[in-house]
């Protein structure tokens, strides 16, 4: 290449030199404190050789000056019982590698013992021979012990390949993590694809990675919005939709279920098909709970990014885990009990006819089970619904009420909608709407399944709140003032440190009402 070179460059006039300019974005720093103190461990692999993204790693804040670096590093070996031997090709040989990882492997463990935070540095040479097929079983569960040992880690020198098989092995060596990679170029394609969640930049590179990416955003310091702020809502949603869904849908069919041991399992319902038991999830149900899982909020976006570290209630499974998953079960078989048990008693004991003098049917006492279902189950939402607006006032009262007397109206007294001749005969002869005992009966079965969520809820607020729902409520009583300079008394107080991430949650003692929090 040499030799080319000095034939072809002679006799050359320099008309200039055109260049783009690499250099770190905006809040790119404040993104990268804020992620880590919502926990999670940021990886740096750049194309850099070791020095130079050593420092953009401080400039970026990915390690700081009290944290302690530990190398594998082929050139960099004097502190760690010399240089790494080379093989023919130029590469760490595999004998070297492993002892060099046996070595930063005793001093991580060494260092986290006296309490030092930790950045590894590896470089392209090193990562070759791990990722070699015959060496890689010895070699990357090492590398990854060192890795969960540190704060930080920073890949030098690497390749677009390798940078797909660093993702790679991270997802492989434990499936339960979620890994995220964001970048700009189309050397960054690789490890994009190869990530759970992959981001797009766009940049002065092209457009590659954002056509290989799940989300695209303009500059890096968005990416500190997208997941401490939208991410964390979307987790504590899709949380409650899934427990929801199931909790609906089983008060909806336990009571027939129920229903069975009364009616000596003859197998006989007592909703109407039409349009109680087809319009429950489409009408009665269906827009409130869409609303809730697109829109609902529960701490503002400002509070919410913040207070970063409440971020760690999503991976710690405070929104969606097996324990709350049978809770909102067991709530719908006690809820499913009253709604049926409740307006059966009353209905059947009360001896009461109706306003004309008949007698309260199956049909009529499957409508007031329906009633009160139709009011557990958007109740139920009402009470996990921390983000009101005009539109959800307006669902919730499209849905049900409005919309559950609107169909029940239209197909009871339309003989062209009537699919059934139970339907027809049930209203056609009495209003129920006048029906004092139909209210009572609804009402209490109600009142019954609704104690028990109530009752759950208030206690852990009261008893054993958790960061989110501390935080929460000094908001509601304007306690939080300037998020960087909290009012006196509020539960919020900064903790170490200079970056706006690291903000700590505080509870006065006075407030814990002597719960031991």
């Amino acid at each position: 290449m040499s030799e080319a070179m000095s034939e072809v460059e002679v006799e050359l006039q320099l008309l200039g030199a055109t260049a783009i300019e690499d250099k770190l974005q905006d809040g790119v720093a404040d993104a990268i404190s804020a992620l880590r103190a919502a926990g999670m461990k940021v990886w740096m692999l750049t194309g850099d050789k070791v020095d130079t993204a050593v420092n953009i790693g401080f400039s970026c804040a990915l390690w700081t000056e009290s944290m302690k670096i530990v190398q594998v590093v082929a050139e960099h070996g004097e502190e760690y019982g010399g240089y790494m031997d080379l093989d023919e090709k130029g590469k760490p040989t595999p004998s070297s590698v492993k002892a060099r990882l046996a070595l930063v492997l005793e001093e991580a463990r060494t260092h986290q013992k006296e309490g030092i935070e930790q950045c590894l540095v590896v470089d392209t040479g090193s990562f070759y021979t791990m990722l070699l097929p015959e060496h890689r079983p010895d070699c990357i569960p090492v590398f990854l012990q060192i890795a969960e040992l540190c704060k930080s880690v920073i890949c030098a020198r690497v390749s677009p390949d390798q940078k797909g098989q660093v993702v790679r092995a991270v997802r492989d060596a434990n499936p339960k993590l979620c890994t995220l990679a964001i970048g700009d170029g189309a050397n960054d394609v690789p490890m994009i694809q190869r990530a759970h969640v992959g981001v797009g930049i766009y940049g002065e590179e092209g457009l590659q990675a954002v056509n290989s990416a799940d989300y695209a955003i303009a500059q890096f310091r968005y990416l500190k919005r997208l997941l401490i702020v939208h991410g964390r809502w979307n987790v504590r949603r899709m949380g409650i939709v899934v427990c929801y869904m199931f909790y609906k849908n089983a008060l909806l069919v336990l009571p027939q279920w129920l229903f069975a041991f009364v009616c000596l399992a003859s197998g006989q319902n007592f909703y109407l098909e039409y349009p109680l038991y087809q319009f429950y999830n489409i009408v009665y149900t269906g827009l409130p709970i869409v609303l809730f899982g697109v829109m609902d909020q529960d701490l503002p976006a400002d509070v919410a990014e913040a207070l970063p570290r409440l971020y760690k209630e999503g991976p710690s499974r405070r929104f969606f885990n097996r324990n709350m998953f049978v809770q909102w079960q067991m709530e719908a078989l006690v809820a499913s009990i009253a709604v049926m048990l409740i307006p059966l008693l009353v209905l059947e004991t009360a001896g009461v006819p109706s306003p004309n003098g008949h007698a309260h049917g199956l049909w009529y006492m499957g409508t007031a089970i329906n009633f009160a279902v139709c009011a557990v189950s958007n109740l139920r939402l009402m009470i996990e619904t921390k983000y009101w607006t005009k539109l959800t006032f307006f669902l919730f009262f499209l849905c049900f009420p409005f919309g559950w007397f609107f169909t029940l109206a239209l197909f009871t007294n339309n003989e062209a909608l009537s699919f059934s001749a139970a339907s027809q005969g049930s209203f056609a002869n009495f209003d129920f709407y006048q029906d004092a005992t139909f209210w009572m009966s609804s009402f209490l079965g109600i009142f019954g399944a609704m104690v028990l969520p109530l009752a759950i809820n208030t206690y852990v607020i009261e008893y054993f709140p958790f960061a989110s729902q501390l935080v929460a409520e000094s908001n509601l009583n304007g306690k939080l003032g300037d998020l960087g300079k909290p009012v006196p008394g509020s539960f919020i107080a900064p903790a170490p440190g200079k970056d706006a991430g690291a903000v700590s949650v505080s509870v006065p003692v006075s407030e814990t009402k002597a719960n031991g929090k």
